[in-house]
């Protein structure tokens, strides 16, 4: 499973790599529909999942220096604002994030899911790797794929949108609760470290006040 950066191009597709999540994946269960399929609780819509449904082989936090936003308007979510990574590396943000040991083929399954496309997706991993991103698919919520380096000699990747200048959107409470419980499951952080994180992220400043915050999390503790 370990390789040294020579010899992580032309990986076949059952190569194992990380998927790293930001956003509502943080949740192991919602991020399993992904893989197996069905229907996330709080979600509008069931998902067909991966050719390949095994599900990870291993799973585990990672603080990474991106910053998250919120922007477009899901029907997934209520039409609100769902979450993206700007792909700007900034040593002074952080981005908590989950990442998933699957293969090559479960992360184009993924895409294809993400970007809701028909036909199957093929990505250029190599190319993301010698550039750092490769765009799938144009235009797309998410059809940028971001290596973010290695991690135990095995690369990581995640999905975003292609540009960085989105219009912020307001996220659904359905979608905050998601992603909060998704940060309690793998980080295991207090209430007032979340709230702190979320607050000041663009799609959430002037929609949600710390007090909002702290009531979403109270009410559904």
């Amino acid at each position: 499973m370990q390789h040294g950066k020579g010899q992580s191009y032309n990986m076949p597709k059952d190569k194992l790599v990380w998927y790293v999540a930001y956003g509502s994946n943080l949740l192991e269960d919602r991020f399993s529909s992904y893989i197996i399929g069905g229907q996330p609780e709080g979600a509008q819509k069931i998902y067909d999942g991966c050719r390949d449904k095994t599900l990870p082989s291993r799973s585990k936090p990672k603080k990474i220096n991106y910053e998250i936003y919120f922007a477009k308007n899901s029907s997934v979510w209520e039409n609100g604002g769902v979450c993206f990574l700007n792909t700007n590396n900034n040593k002074s943000k952080i981005a908590y994030t989950k990442m998933y040991l699957v293969t090559r083929q479960q992360i184009e399954d993924i895409a294809k899911q993400e970007t809701n496309s028909t036909n199957f997706i093929n990505i250029d991993f190599e190319e993301s790797i010698k550039k750092g991103y490769s765009i799938f698919k144009r235009p797309s919520w998410y059809g940028k794929l971001l290596f973010l380096g290695y991690n135990c000699f095995v690369p990581m990747f995640t999905l975003t949108n292609e540009n960085n200048d989105l219009s912020f959107s307001k996220p659904s409470i359905s979608y905050l609760l998601t992603i909060i419980e998704g940060i309690k499951q793998t980080f295991g952080i207090k209430k007032s470290e979340i709230v702190n994180y979320l607050s000041n992220k663009n799609g959430i400043l002037g929609e949600y006040t710390v007090d909002d915050l702290n009531a979403i999390i109270d009410k559904n503790s």
